[in-house]
């Protein structure tokens, strides 16, 4: 298969196109070219220069990616992704032709909720996520699953207990790896609110029961929800980030075997992260049309920095728990025994 060809400019090049007003003419989800490589420039630039070029990065319409890039080049920190190889860039490039509007909708608000509070980022995740569902890229993914068959569940889809100050929460969906149902997110804003305005509980522990602690967003029920912007008002209401946020500081999730799409976003937004040393990390939602919605483009480049996120949304790739200790994704990477489950 031929690699997709990537187009490759130099600093200089790029500033060039910028002050012709080329861009738009060129880059672009709808546009022929889906994603801009820079080169380090041979040349000297003037610091004038630089600085208008960080601003033509910062307002370039499809992601961009430095192969190789030297981090103490002017310019790196504001590229959108770092390519390891050029075989690593063909990869990233084929996978932003696959889903241009996701992956520049990606792109985009990781550079715009850098400087937003959590809170006001959380908002503007909610409202591209919501885009995207309605989106024709998201729609196709769709139509190529099989129709919904939710099975029902009568089991409680979070165990609450509580040891002293401590309260200890599990995701008990262990049949289905965890999946996090509509349910199993109620659940949880339920008892994570309960926790916030309970000044005797002193910290908060997660776990999940079975052979994973999540394997990310229920996909028996995506495309249920009646419309984007009634799915935007939904998660404005009932998003368990928000109250993950607000008790931080008091929380430790300990994580163990497949930790995919929510089942990573969630977690990164607790003061701790424990990792078994065979869990792994993956953002697989770039395939389907859409962006992490759970709250992953907040708490995620938090912890490991805009460029790894979107590498990781635009690789699809796992991240093994050493890797991810060495980002700071975790914070202690041990061994994870999980409670029972009925398929553990």
């Amino acid at each position: 298969m031929n690699k997709p060809k990537l187009q490759r400019i130099t600093a200089s090049e790029c500033l060039s196109l910028w002050r012709a007003g080329k861009f738009e003419t060129h880059f672009g989800p709808v546009r022929e070219q889906k994603a801009l490589a820079l080169d380090p420039d041979r040349g000297e630039l003037t610091e004038s220069d630089r600085c208008e070029l960080l601003d033509c990065l910062a307002q370039m319409p499809c992601p961009t990616i430095g192969i190789e890039a030297d981090e103490a080049s002017p310019f790196s920190a504001a590229l959108d992704v770092i390519a390891a190889s050029e075989d690593e860039a063909a990869l990233l490039l084929r996978n932003v032709e696959a889903q241009p509007l996701a992956a520049t909708t990606l792109v985009q608000l990781l550079r715009a909720s850098a400087s937003l509070s959590p809170e006001h980022a959380l908002t503007m995740e909610s409202l591209a996520y919501g885009t995207l569902q309605a989106g024709s890229e998201h729609r196709q993914w769709l139509q190529s699953q099989p129709l919904p068959s939710v099975s029902k569940d009568d089991s409680a889809p979070v165990l609450v207990s509580r040891d002293n100050g401590t309260l200890l929460l599990e995701l008990n969906r262990p049949a289905q790896r965890n999946a996090i149902s509509m349910a199993m997110r109620d659940a949880l804003v339920e008892v994570l609110t309960l926790a916030f305005v309970d000044t005797s509980i002193a910290a908060i522990e997660i776990r999940g029961r079975g052979s994973c602690f999540s394997v990310g967003g229920e996909l028996q029920e995506f495309g249920l929800a009646l419309d984007a912007a009634t799915a935007h008002a939904v998660r404005s209401l009932v998003l368990p980030a928000r109250w993950l946020l607000r008790s931080a500081g008091s929380t430790t999730v300990f994580v163990h075997s497949a930790c995919v799409g929510a089942g990573i976003e969630l977690p990164a937004f607790a003061g701790t992260i424990v990792a078994d040393r065979k869990a792994f990390f993956q953002l697989p939602e770039l395939s389907m049309g859409l962006i992490p919605g759970a709250g992953g483009c907040v708490s995620i480049p938090r912890r490991i920095g805009r460029q790894r996120t979107t590498w990781m949304v635009l690789t699809g790739r796992r991240v093994n728990a050493a890797q991810a200790l060495d980002w700071g994704l975790v914070n202690e990477v041990t061994e994870v025994r999980p409670r029972n489950g009925s398929d553990h």
